[in-house]
């Protein structure tokens, strides 16, 4: 909402808040920022896999 969103922005530009390092009201600004997800969906077909190419041949039978 606009108020939690002013309210981080506040105290995202306040130079004294981040450099204070371990009280309480940083660590409850860095709760909040790990609290803030972006996703970015990938699409998946399910034929993006391709393995990769090797010299290794399946086991040889043995000659005899």
């Amino acid at each position: 909402d606009e108020a939690s969103l002013d309210g981080l922005q506040r105290a995202l530009d306040d130079p004294a808040l981040l450099s204070a390092k371990g009280g309480r009201a940083w660590q409850e600004l860095y709760g909040l920022v790990n609290r803030v997800v972006l996703v970015i969906p990938i699409p998946c077909l399910g034929d993006e896999y391709k393995p990769p190419k090797t010299d290794l041949a399946g086991p040889k039978e043995a000659a005899g």
